[in-house]
């Protein structure tokens, strides 16, 4: 931890002792190069000197030797004369100042030198003082900014559970970026705790909501027949039916009971939109047809007329419902039923092909008051098969945007005819579910289907 603390600090002395180390090597080296370029330029003088002052003496010398040399041989000079002589030529004081000469040259390289040597040590005192300064303005300066820093670290660090809030503290009022970091950190953590509150109470509604969906989707199923074979001591039907919702909770609803022993009493229906609303709306539709129906002893039209009326009433948001209502009489196959904007049924007659029955379409209930609805009736033979369902089988849509339709339904109902009510209904959802593909159901699923075998199969 020390370490990483002391990193900037680290980082900044080792900048600053570079920088030193360049400055003093290139001065040094400024400082070398012409020292020596001092020295050769006096040695250079030097000799050049000397080889003036050797030409001078040994010119000299000869003159006065030669003239001496033939003084001597006439007998004009003695050897103390020609001595004097050379005093009185002043060679003897050339000679002097040519050596004095050589001994000012090497002094002047003398100094150059000890200059050089002396302006060398001064700097890397100076060098060495402004390294050790700066180490120490460098560390003040870098404890200075990563103190805060530091602090901030650990600070944010703990920011966890109900601790969130980065509060600004006097260290971190330092007048430069630190303080407005600081500043804007303190902001932000206000924010965030602001929002982590908002979205824990939106999580906390969002599960009541889930579990009262939830608790909703169970009482919605527990309203529908779920115990398949519905009536096992009755052998003059068979009868499955299913409903799948888009959401938790769904609009679509199907029934079936025996409004007496000779009776059999089936519906299917679906509720604009979906969820809550349109689950609430179901549940009321289903207890007004049921009650209805109960009221008026297997009354179709009656019962769909006043179920119309009742949610006139009730409908709220412009809600209506489709609804396909029969009543089979099991003694006879006879099949009276009221179509309120639903769609048609698929029949098939003793094992034959599924095909669409057309009948009496009237409005869609909870849409006008009043409405008087007329009752379509057909008979079934032992062996017919009757296929309701909601639109949300027709319209499943794939990635493309495509519908299965009502092809793709009689399609999936007539590759074996002869398969049980259950056994079509499993048929048409593994169709479905092969032609939607991994894209999202678009609407509630539901399908009821039953096959009449009369007294026959009793």
């Amino acid at each position: 931890m020390k370490k990483k603390q002391s990193g900037l600090a680290a980082k900044l002395i080792r900048m600053i002792i570079i920088v030193i180390f360049i400055l003093t090597a290139a001065v040094t080296m400024v400082f070398v190069l012409r020292s020596h370029e001092m020295e050769h330029i006096a040695e250079e003088e030097g000799k050049e000197l000397s080889l003036q002052v050797e030409k001078m003496t040994r010119e000299g010398l000869n003159n006065v030797l030669k003239d001496a040399v033939e003084k001597q041989k006439n007998g004009e000079l003695t050897g103390e004369e020609l001595l004097a002589e050379l005093i009185k030529a002043d060679l003897l004081t050339h000679t002097l100042q040519a050596v004095k000469q050589v001994e000012l040259t090497e002094n002047m390289k003398q100094r150059i030198r000890s200059v050089f040597h002396f302006n060398l040590t001064l700097i890397l005192v100076i060098s060495g003082a402004l390294l050790v300064l700066s180490i120490l303005a460098a560390s003040r300066l870098a404890k200075k900014r990563v103190a805060p820093i530091n602090h901030m670290t650990s600070r944010i660090k703990d920011l966890s559970g109900e601790n969130t809030v980065f509060e600004m503290e006097e260290i971190y009022k330092t007048g430069d970026e630190i303080e407005t970091l600081a500043g804007a950190f303190a902001e932000q953590s206000g924010k965030l705790k602001d929002y982590v509150e908002e979205n824990l109470r939106i999580t906390l509604e969002k599960e009541k909501i889930d579990t009262e969906l939830a608790l909703a989707a169970q009482i919605q199923e527990s309203m529908l027949p779920r115990s398949f074979p519905a009536f096992p001591d009755r052998k003059e039907f068979d009868l499955f039916a299913k409903m799948v919702p888009a959401k938790t909770v769904g609009g679509d609803l199907y029934d079936f009971f025996l409004v007496d022993e000779d009776h059999l009493a089936v519906v299917i229906a679906d509720v604009s939109g979906k969820g809550i609303t349109a689950a609430l709306f179901m549940a009321l539709s289903k207890q007004a047809l049921q009650s209805r129906l109960m009221q008026h002893g297997g009354d179709v039209k009656k019962a769909m007329e006043e179920a119309n009326n009742l949610l006139c009433e009730e409908s709220v948001e412009d809600m209506f419902v489709t609804v396909w209502m029969g009543v089979l009489c099991l003694s006879d196959g006879k099949l009276t039923f009221v179509d309120a904007g639903h769609d048609l049924a698929a029949v098939s007659r003793q094992g034959g092909d599924f095909a669409f029955c057309e009948d009496n379409h009237g409005i869609v209930l909870a849409a006008f008051p009043g409405w008087e609805y007329e009752i379509t009736e057909i008979s079934l033979k032992p062996g017919d098969k009757v296929f309701l369902y909601t639109d949300g089988v027709t319209e499943a849509h794939n990635r493309k945007n495509e519908m299965f339709e009502e092809r793709g339904m009689l399609s999936a109902l007539n590759e074996d005819p002869s398969l049980t009510p259950k056994e079509l209904d499993e048929r048409v959802r593994s169709r479905i579910a092969g032609f939607v593909g991994d894209a999202e159901q678009f609407d509630d699923i539901t399908t009821l289907c039953f096959q009449y075998f009369g007294k026959e199969g009793c």
